[in-house]
């Protein structure tokens, strides 16, 4: 595939593409003096690489002039996406004491915290405390068929939850989560500007944009039944819709344990 690049010396083909991102369309006696300017080339060797740009569907024509093709465009922009993505998704955990991680959908945030648990969890033993702190129990509707094999290496751990939301749907997804050995409790003030997770010497929480919060909160609040979940709905109207959502993943051992202390605070029952 043909991408685009930033080097000081471009081929013809390269100045092509920089000629047509910044004025369209144009006809090919246009672009060859804009390019005889700054080579010495000729009309042919133009109209050549014009011809080779419409195969591989970086041009179209415009009758008679020429310009992007906005699906090439897509394609670049999806690419450099995907390679984003890839970037948030490998940290190097220790090298600040904050971080910012931006994210285009909650989906995409999610994939990144799953990557991050499975990255702590295998960093510290069986006998650390993991605690996390969220707004409403979104996991065993996210991923369902995934849970089981996730919190296979989890079992046995002390991981504590705390969930704001008390609807009938909060509690049966914290009554699935429970089947993993964790301690979850639904109906407890937190996580009301942003979800927590606390792993030892780092905490990580995602900040949700209000309108994507208030979708989620009238979506729990609608099902009176887990049979009639309309999960496809939920990933539509919630998980893929377009919004900015941030995680920080912040190394402070002091502001993990004081987030522990709150969380085991409701857990009296439990001993350490």
């Amino acid at each position: 595939m043909i991408t685009p690049t930033f080097r000081k010396s471009k081929s013809v083909r390269e100045q092509i593409i920089e000629i047509l991102s910044q004025e369209w369309p144009l006809a090919p006696k246009k672009i060859y003096d804009i390019i005889r300017k700054e080579r010495n080339v000729t009309f042919q060797a133009i109209f050549k690489e014009l011809r080779f740009l419409i195969k591989e569907n970086v041009l179209k024509k415009h009758g008679n002039k020429y310009m992007l093709n906005i699906e090439w465009l897509e394609e670049i922009q999806n690419r450099i996406s995907g390679i984003k993505n890839k970037y948030n998704s490998t940290i190097p955990w220790n090298v600040n004491t904050i971080q910012f991680n931006y994210f285009e959908s909650l989906a995409e945030a999610c994939k990144f915290q799953i990557k991050t648990g499975k990255y702590f969890h295998s960093l510290y033993n069986k006998n650390k405390v993991f605690c996390s702190h969220y707004f409403h129990s979104t996991w065993p509707l996210i991923i369902p068929d995934k849970l089981d094999s996730l919190n296979k290496k989890r079992r046995n751990r002390k991981v504590f939850c705390l969930c704001a939301g008390n609807t009938s749907l909060d509690k049966w997804c914290c009554e699935q989560e429970s089947k993993f050995g964790y301690f979850v409790k639904p109906g407890v003030p937190c996580a009301s500007i942003c979800d927590i997770s606390t792993y030892v010497d780092f905490v990580v929480e995602t900040y949700i944009p209000s309108t994507i919060r208030n979708k989620i909160n009238k979506f729990y609040k609608s099902v009176d039944s887990v049979d009639k979940i309309n999960i496809s709905k939920f990933f539509e109207d919630i998980m893929n819709t377009k919004s900015k959502i941030l995680v920080l993943v912040i190394k402070n051992r002091e502001l993990a344990d004081v987030i522990n202390e709150y969380t085991l605070s409701h857990f009296p029952e439990k001993s350490f």
